[in-house]
């Protein structure tokens, strides 16, 4: 199965996730992947405020935006609302 409840609550997604939306101010945002875990939490499975992958290609940031397109993964988010480690990043939207 893809999706995995976590003890924290969180989802994993084990193998393919696809999260799209505009909040406040146009915030666009958007995440593809196939092959790539990702973990996502929110108040509710269609409104996911986090999503952190691990292991995957340095971004590009253009205009103020956090890209990567490769086959299996499109990123698309507001460059300040991710936020990287030494394993992966972390994009947390409001």
């Amino acid at each position: 199965m893809n999706l995995h409840v976590l003890p924290s609550g969180d989802l994993l997604h084990a193998r393919h996730v696809q999260l799209r939306g505009a909040g406040p101010d146009d915030l666009h945002a958007e995440l593809t992947t196939f092959g790539h875990p990702a973990r996502t939490g929110g108040p509710t499975l269609s409104h996911v405020q986090e999503v952190t992958l691990r292991g995957l290609p340095h971004p590009t940031v253009q205009g103020g935006r956090w890209q990567i397109r490769t086959p299996g993964l499109t990123v698309d988010l507001p460059a300040d609302t991710v936020h990287p480690d030494a394993d992966g990043w972390t994009a947390r939207l409001p």
